[in-house]
């Protein structure tokens, strides 16, 4: 019988994940070797969060959700967690310096702009704070990304100019979700 080689998730040639996400991301190693798919945990070991957030908080019947909100005449998204076991906090996304507009194209007078604070998300169900919180980060290739990035793109660091992010909560009180509360492109 003939050997038939298979890879295994540690012998395959995945995404980097961006290094700001590499403490927080328990990534899935079934996922899309081109796309970054995993959980937020805190390095304290705990799943339940309080997800953070900039942003106009849209509430319909069936579904609450995140946008880009403006203050004080600038545009803000930013997404972070809070561990309510050793009350360390995170930040996940600010679309000030990550994905392909906060890392290629954000000047350098955007990137310094004074961060509003973090609210606090909310189940719509049973208003609890604490969630389970899933990422999914979706990357052009690396030779697509140098090719379009011009010099600020290399071999080392590409992966950080992602181009969509998504962010999935599940309530850890009462189980409502998993929610879809970010679903945005960063180009």
């Amino acid at each position: 019988m003939a050997y038939t080689y298979r890879p295994t998730p540690a012998s395959r040639t995945m995404t980097p994940a961006p290094k700001h996400l590499e403490p927080l991301l328990q990534r899935n190693l079934s996922s899309d070797d081109a796309d970054i798919v995993g959980r937020i945990r805190c390095s304290c070991g705990s799943d339940d969060l309080i997800p953070l957030f900039v942003g106009s908080r849209n509430e319909t019947e069936r579904r609450h959700y995140l946008q880009v909100t403006a203050i004080d005449g600038n545009w803000f998204l930013r997404l972070g967690c809070r561990c309510p076991k050793c009350s360390t906090e995170s930040l996940i996304f600010d679309d000030h310096l990550h994905g392909w507009n906060g890392f290629v194209c954000a000047e350098e007078e955007v990137r310094s702009l004074p961060r509003p604070p973090f609210e606090q998300w909310h189940c719509q169900k049973c208003r609890s704070h604490q969630h389970r919180m899933a990422i999914t980060i979706q990357t052009d290739d690396m030779e697509t990304a140098i090719e379009e990035g011009g010099d600020l793109i290399t071999e080392e660091n590409w992966f950080e100019a992602f181009g969509w992010l998504t962010l999935d909560v599940t309530c850890a009180d009462c189980g409502h979700g998993p929610n879809r509360i970010v679903d945005y492109e960063t180009m």
